[in-house]
């Protein structure tokens, strides 16, 4: 999972050790902590606000983007049809862990 995303972001290969040690924050929140709630406010922040989300923050919901694009493809589903289904999911369930199977 890390390699998908310091593949996806170009400028994490040659970051210094504080962006690698938000990436594995973020990666351990998102894998083993994020309720739904959680996970599906990252994508649901107001555009104003987004310029301003925490380094981790960003990180998490890049971790969330490459697994759910992975998922599509992985099931031969667009990635709209997984976000929706990870949308209504997670509305309905805001406590339960994200990666919950659907």
């Amino acid at each position: 999972m890390l390699l998908a995303v310091l593949l996806a972001g170009p400028t994490l290969a040659s970051a210094g050790g504080e962006t690698l040690q938000a990436v594995n924050r973020a990666e351990d929140w998102v894998l083993t902590k994020a309720t739904c709630a959680e996970a599906r406010g990252l994508f649901t922040v107001d555009p104003v606000e987004a310029a301003d989300m925490p380094e981790d923050d960003v990180i998490a919901m890049q971790f969330i983007f490459v697994y759910l694009h992975g998922y599509a493809a992985a099931k031969g589903m667009s990635y709209g049809t997984v976000l929706a289904e990870f949308g209504a999911f997670c509305q309905a369930n805001p406590d339960s862990f994200w990666l919950t199977e659907r």
